[in-house]
């Protein structure tokens, strides 16, 4: 609402994402094609994402296009991550969870998760079709049809 977009970890952390729909999409098709014998994909393992590596820094800009408003970076300085690790840890011991807690901050301040994800193109002609300007759309418009936005 204000405008202002929390930056956890680097602006250069990379991810592979996918979008819910995508996902969906992938497990239908790697099913249908094993139920149909292709031994390709018998035993195999496939990542499943959009091709498009994004990065952290990307977010703000594409949700500012999506909400049609200016978006900023604020960002969060790693000292004050790992203080808030330790807290989430101490509530999370006191039975009360806390959105980060250590593995949280690992999970943050990692440089990136991403994966091959042309694997299950070759094996099944799969490829995610929302980018993260379509799949942050596509969530928003969802949010919004729930009153939620």
């Amino acid at each position: 609402r204000r405008g202002l977009f929390p930056l956890l970890g680097a602006a250069d952390t990379a991810y592979t994402l996918v979008h819910v729909s995508d996902a969906v999409d992938a497990l239908i098709t790697v099913a249908e094609a094993g139920v149909a014998g292709d031994s390709g994909v018998q035993g195999e393992t496939f990542f499943i994402g959009h091709p498009e590596i994004v990065r952290s820094a990307d977010f703000p800009s594409v949700l500012g296009a999506i909400f049609d408003r200016r978006v900023r970076s604020l960002r969060v300085p790693r000292s004050l991550l790992w203080a808030l690790a330790e807290i989430g840890e101490l509530a999370g011991k006191l039975g009360r969870p806390a959105l980060v807690n250590r593995s949280r901050y690992r999970e943050l301040t990692a440089p990136g998760f991403v994966c091959d994800v042309s694997k299950i193109q070759r094996h099944v002609g799969h490829t995610a079709r929302l980018d993260l300007r379509r799949g942050f759309a596509a969530t928003a418009d969802w949010y919004r049809a729930r009153g939620m936005l």
